[in-house]
């Protein structure tokens, strides 16, 4: 489980100068009402999360209480890339929300996993059962590896 605050901006004013090309009246604009932003606490230190920031705001706006952090949706990967591809495609023809987000990576989707508590019931309850893309056909040619980079490579 992850340590997660959330930081409330109430206020500020933009100065020009600094690399900021615009005036400051233009971009006091952007900063009128106050913004929440999650951050994330791993093992160096504190960090600002786009995605949690926006589950977050999307959390408040339904008026859902916040989710019981490392206790979402468990992630299940596939035995391989193709599986993983064929797997998503099948969950999405059938709508099923849940094996849509079991599939996405536990690290890279974390808010993800953490919120669907919050809407999951209500998206499989929306769903129409059955199969929404039978009869379609996909083709999934053989996955490219794109594993780590040799430091030398990047230079």
């Amino acid at each position: 489980m992850r340590d997660t605050m959330t930081v409330t901006i109430i206020g500020g004013n933009p100065l020009p100068g600094a690399g900021n090309p615009r005036p400051a009246s233009r971009i006091a604009t952007l900063f009128v009402d106050t913004a929440t932003l999650v951050t994330i606490k791993d093992g160096d230190g504190w960090h600002v999360s786009l995605w949690y920031s926006v589950a977050e705001a999307a959390r408040k706006d339904a008026g859902k209480p916040a989710p019981e952090f490392g206790q979402g949706v468990e992630a299940k990967g596939a035995d391989s890339p193709e599986a993983a591809v064929e797997e998503l495609f099948a969950s999405m023809g059938t709508l099923d929300v849940r094996r849509m987000i079991e599939l996405t990576p536990p690290d890279e989707m974390a808010a993800l996993h953490d919120y669907a508590p919050l809407f999951l019931d209500d998206a499989e309850a929306a769903a129409p059962a059955g199969e929404h893309w039978s009869g379609r056909i996909f083709m999934i040619d053989a996955p490219a590896y794109l594993g780590p980079r040799d430091a030398a490579e990047e230079e």
